[in-house]
């Protein structure tokens, strides 16, 4: 569950994510952004977390087991990272509008080509985990790809008065996890705080995994997972009462 990323890590990138992106408070100003300096201010939260220095970034293409060199925006290995274990980080800026499922799927297929090269920059692959950072929502079809397949999705989290129904717009689980362990709960209420975090410490590993172990089974269903995820937010918002 606290890896490659713990929940107090996520729940930090996730907290800064919210500055930089839309949907702030009235009178909050936002960084004039483009794709690039989104990157760069992703990547500048990762290295005051400690993480170590990107080992490829959009200025070094990675090259796939079809040959084709893919441009990415951030390859970095997890803090603590045990053997060769690499972050492969997509950085999706959009002035407005939506992330369509097409924009999660071709990640995906870029990762998974230079996954099985079996290496990066000559240094061999142990395992890759996946993450789309994004500054605007995903729909529901994307949001439901990137639980079957394991990709942790980082998104602010918006007013859905904004989008209505067309958006996904949940909070991560690590973060659900996080806001409920910082807190002091009534005793009486202990067992079904425990069964919460549990819930979640089982979704979180479900849905944020290697791209080696792939979707090949009916307990990786997009539906049902985002059911499941849902539930848990909306438990944990009543517990701590929408203050997240």
């Amino acid at each position: 569950m606290s890896y490659p990323l713990n929940p107090e890590q996520v729940y930090i990138i996730w907290k800064k994510l919210n500055n930089l992106s839309l949907g702030l408070p009235s009178g909050i100003k936002t960084p004039k952004l483009t794709g690039n300096k989104f990157e760069d201010l992703i990547l500048k939260i990762l290295r005051e977390l400690n993480f170590p220095p990107p080992f490829a970034g959009r200025a070094s293409p990675a090259p796939g087991i079809s040959s084709v060199r893919h441009e990415h925006d951030l390859i970095i290995r997890p803090p603590n990272a045990t053997g060769n274990d690499f972050l492969l980080i997509e950085c999706k800026y959009r002035k407005s509008g939506i992330i369509p499922k097409d924009d999660v799927m071709l990640f995906n297929q870029k990762a998974l080509d230079i996954f099985w090269r079996g290496n990066i920059r000559d240094v061999p692959i142990r395992s890759l985990y996946r993450i789309f950072i994004s500054n605007s929502p995903l729909d529901h079809n994307a949001f439901r790809f990137c639980l079957s397949h394991g990709i942790l999705v980082l998104q602010p989290f918006y007013n859905k008065s904004i989008y209505p129904s067309r958006i996904a717009c949940y909070p991560p689980l690590q973060v659900a996890y996080w806001n409920i362990v910082q807190r002091d709960f009534p005793t009486i209420i202990k067992r079904e705080i425990d069964d919460l975090l549990l819930d979640a410490q089982k979704l979180m590993k479900q849905t944020f995994r290697k791209i080696s172990e792939i979707p090949n089974s009916s307990e990786y269903d997009g539906t049902t997972l985002q059911k499941k995820y849902l539930d848990i937010i909306l438990r944990t918002n009543a517990y701590i009462g929408g203050e997240w």
